[in-house]
């Protein structure tokens, strides 16, 4: 598989996960933002990995675009 394939591959992944998460904890009341929350999510699963624990999804963190989430080390 092609390196362009697997990041396809993983970008669908962690959109899948990111949904069954978001699906889970919806009707919580701290669960807001979802889309800078996705956002940070989707850096987190590519660039983070393993090497940061835990993963820290901020709702009260604003929508920023995906690259600028990347930059700014997934919570912008």
């Amino acid at each position: 598989m092609r390196r362009s394939e697997r990041k396809n591959v993983s970008n669908i992944l962690a959109s899948r996960s990111y949904k069954l998460l978001e699906n889970k904890h919806k009707k919580d009341k701290y669960w807001k933002n979802s889309e800078s929350m996705a956002n940070q999510y989707l850096c987190h699963v590519q660039f983070a990995g393993s090497m940061k624990s835990p993963w820290n999804l901020e709702p009260s963190r604003k929508k920023y675009s995906y690259s600028y989430t990347v930059k700014k080390k997934c919570n912008p």
